[in-house]
């Protein structure tokens, strides 16, 4: 909830960008298990992939710092929604 007070601070595209660059990293959380795979040409991260991914809200890619592109386009959407964009 503490990070979704701080996207509420952004007003600029350039600004949610900044802050996803700063705050996010590239990776998945496993379904099973929690582990973070950080890296998809390593063979647990290709193993696991179909099976062990999960499309994350953003709240949840917010607090565990670590998600894939489908999920920062989730948390682009809650932002450019916030402010009236229409996507």
């Amino acid at each position: 909830i503490q990070k979704l007070k701080e996207l509420e601070k952004i007003k600029k595209p350039q600004e949610l960008l900044e802050f996803m660059s700063d705050n996010l990293s590239y990776g998945f959380i496993k379904r099973n298990d929690g582990k973070i795979l950080k890296n998809p040409r390593d063979k647990e991260w290709q193993d696991s992939w179909l099976n062990e991914y999960f499309l994350q809200k953003p709240e949840e890619l917010l607090n565990n710092k670590f998600g894939v592109c489908w999920d920062y386009v989730e948390l682009e959407r809650r932002w450019f929604e916030s402010l009236g964009y229409e996507v």
